[in-house]
């Protein structure tokens, strides 16, 4: 199966499916995790007509970049986007802080 099919179905299956609007983001974001520059090819659906907004995508894409198993808890609907992104952001700055600090004591 090639990608553009891979994208068609994940497509149609978002928009049939009972998903919430977090859910739909990370489908998005895991089907193009680097994202688009400009505007929908033809065809394509903008993530405000599938039900979101780029914000919501950034997020997605955010969770999906620092830890892909809370990602995957997104989609099964075990845990909201929300609440995987604070978690993810969490981890990622408690991250930075230790780095950080182990420059001030190796010096």
């Amino acid at each position: 199966m090639e990608a553009g099919d891979a994208a068609l179905i994940l497509a149609e299956n978002v928009e049939r499916r009972n998903l919430s609007a977090g859910q739909r983001a990370m489908a998005r974001a895991m089907l193009e995790p680097e994202g688009k520059a400009g505007r929908p090819k033809t065809g394509e659906k903008s993530p405000t007509e599938l039900g979101f907004s780029g914000e919501i995508v950034r997020m997605a894409r955010y969770v999906l970049r620092h830890d892909e198993a809370l990602a995957q808890s997104v989609m099964s609907g075990a845990v909201t986007l929300s609440a995987a992104y604070y978690t993810a952001k969490a981890g990622a700055d408690a991250k930075e802080r230790a780095a950080g600090q182990s420059r001030f004591t190796e010096a």
